[in-house]
């Protein structure tokens, strides 16, 4: 049997031992300064981010369990603020292109908490992707901080080359580029400025790299089928490649639903979409282009369709 007093001791402290983490913070100030002043908290400090989650996921599972006892009225401002922050703590610190402001996680008492008493849309419109091809986020990075600077630099950086890197060979040189950039400054072989600089000309090269798409006549799309396409259709005429390219894009766009990959028919919509390539490569263009071992090309175009499509 679930013993209620109990778990509403371990409320209290676990909900104390989290606010520990922001001792003179204004919980009531909704600046966006006051969440950059929180976020700092944890910057570069992965152990203190770790206690951070593991505190409030147990104060996730409490307070499923209480509520709606009256007992947490008296924290539930506390509460609503820690939530609120953590939203915007995993936007700030997410791994890989997981979905910061999907509420799947939460139970159904925190989801409607969320929905009703916290500014959600508001931190999903202040924490949009960094995109190295948004005007305005490189216009914000020059106001802010040399430390914030750089780690937004990094960020931007690494979300770009993770979209690219199944689908473009440069993308790997790139990667490679900022590790040693990060390893150089961690091993204090350059200063935060070197850092920064480096983040910027690598930053520059990649933009250049995706912005050859556009003098090729490609959508990123396209240019994505294009990429891998050379490795196996290089010798065929370029006129029909890129024909070719089109087509295939044209084709798997009619084929998969927007938000495919969400769908409970996912793997409906990739057996599709091979098939489609297969028809247009062993059939359509047979005698068009000349293909080398089909089957790992026909892999490295599914590895592009997840990516991009």
């Amino acid at each position: 049997m679930i013993n209620i007093d109990h778990l509403k001791e371990e409320f209290k402290k676990v909900i104390g031992e989290t606010m520990e983490l922001f001792i003179g913070v204004n919980i009531e100030d909704p600046s966006i300064d006051n969440l950059r002043r929180c976020l700092k908290i944890f910057i570069e400090n992965q152990s203190k981010q770790q206690y951070f989650k593991d505190k409030y996921a147990r104060l996730k599972m409490l307070f499923e369990i209480l509520s709606p006892d009256p007992f947490l009225m008296d924290y539930l401002r506390k509460f609503e603020w820690i939530t609120c922050f953590y939203l915007a703590f995993v936007k700030e610190f997410q791994l890989d292109d997981a979905d910061a402001f999907s509420l799947a996680e939460y139970g159904e008492k925190i989801k409607n908490l969320i929905q009703q008493k916290i500014d959600y849309e508001g931190i999903t419109k202040n924490f949009r992707e960094l995109n190295i091809h948004d005007l305005a986020t490189l216009n914000k990075l020059d106001k802010l901080p040399e430390e914030e600077k750089a780690l937004n630099l990094e960020k931007m950086l690494k979300r770009e080359i993770s979209i690219n890197i199944d689908t473009h060979p440069a993308f790997k040189k790139f990667s490679e580029r900022l590790l040693a950039i990060r390893a150089e400054f961690e091993k204090h072989q350059i200063d935060l400025a070197e850092r920064i600089k480096r983040y910027y000309e690598l930053l520059n090269d990649i933009k250049t790299k995706t912005e050859e798409a556009k003098a090729l006549g490609y959508t990123l799309r396209e240019y994505g089928l294009f990429v891998i396409s050379e490795e196996f259709v290089g010798e065929s005429d370029k006129d029909i490649v890129k024909e070719f390219v089109k087509e295939m894009a044209a084709r798997l766009e009619s084929v998969l639903d927007e938000n495919w990959q969400d769908s409970s028919k996912r793997e409906e919509f990739l057996k599709e979409a091979k098939r489609t390539l297969q028809e247009l490569i062993l059939k359509d263009y047979k005698d068009k282009i000349k293909v080398s071992d089909f089957h790992k090309y026909l892999n490295r175009l599914v590895d592009v369709v997840i990516k991009r499509f």
